[in-house]
């Protein structure tokens, strides 16, 4: 079937009400699978009756020219097992829906990658029972283009009653030197932002109408990384709309109720935040950009 160059989502999208199949998988173009990965997670999938199976896989990292240096086994943070959605919600919809406050304090007395406190949020690395997205009407959503994989997900975890996890890595993931992609990338990240915070509200609410109790706090530490990540990465002329994203309320109700850490590397600039210093913020990052400042977190 082909159909219009509507991005990503879209296509999955199409995929999805055009699959005939009992089970659903992503393979990217550019990755692989072993022999025996089809045959392995359909045995898997009907021997546990799950909505949702999250899988290992084998990774792969290659430099500029093509050669690998380095390869290795990835699984799961945890061995998920969850017979009922309130199960699920509890305990592996956090994984994905974002970072919350608690995410952010643990991660500052820790050493580990903020990357580390959620789950790797990849489709490819799942297997979707057709029936169960289908029933739930579950999709990808098309305003998201950075990151649709993990509101996906989320949307699956607030919804799933069966899950489990299978530690092997029948996917090979093959990473490669990103450069001008990344660029395109950032180009579309304060729409994107925007995006995602709508996803992320969305699901709170229908889980709060659903009868579990979330709030903004269970993903407020992405909302003000992401403040962090636009003062840091958009150009000096996209300042209107990086402003644009602090200034939305929810944005500002998150930076309201993230506490100070103890590490300054945050609690600097979340001060700024916090007192309504942005354009500040702003401008003092891209004068340090012209002077080779390098600004991470």
């Amino acid at each position: 079937m082909h159909t219009c160059n509507c991005g990503v989502s879209a296509a999955r999208n199409t995929g999805i009400e055009n699959a005939t199949s009992d089970y659903i998988v992503f393979i990217d173009p550019d990755d692989t699978v072993k022999e025996n990965y089809f045959s392995t997670i359909k045995a898997f999938m009907t021997s546990t009756s799950v909505d949702v199976a999250i899988l290992g896989f084998h990774q792969i990292v290659e430099d500029k020219d093509g050669n690998v240096v380095k390869e290795g086994e990835v699984f799961p943070q945890k061995n998920y097992i969850s017979n009922s959605v309130e199960e699920t919600v509890r305990t592996v919809l956090p994984k994905y829906l974002g970072y919350s406050v608690e995410d952010i304090l643990e991660w500052v007395k820790s050493k580990e990658a903020i990357s580390k406190r959620l789950e790797w949020g990849a489709v490819w690395r799942n297997v979707y029972r057709r029936d169960f997205l289908n029933k739930n009407q579950i999709r990808f959503n098309p305003s998201i283009r950075l990151n649709e994989d993990s509101m996906f997900n989320a949307m699956c975890f607030s919804r799933a009653q069966k899950i489990r996890t299978l530690n092997k890595g029948f996917y090979c993931y093959t990473i490669r030197p990103s450069g001008a992609f990344m660029k395109k990338r950032d180009a579309e990240l304060v729409g994107n932002k925007m995006a995602l915070l709508e996803a992320r509200s969305n699901i709170v609410n229908d889980l709060n109408e659903r009868g579990f109790n979330f709030s903004v706090k269970d993903y407020a530490g992405s909302n003000v990384m992401s403040c962090f990540e636009l003062i840091i990465k958009m150009p000096f002329s996209a300042r209107r709309e990086t402003k644009k994203y602090i200034s939305n309320l929810l944005v500002k109700e998150s930076i309201k109720i993230l506490p100070f850490t103890g590490r300054k590397k945050v609690d600097i600039p979340l001060l700024a935040l916090k007192c309504n210093l942005q354009a500040l913020m702003i401008y003092a990052v891209n004068l340090g950009k012209l002077f080779g400042v390098q600004f991470q977190l």
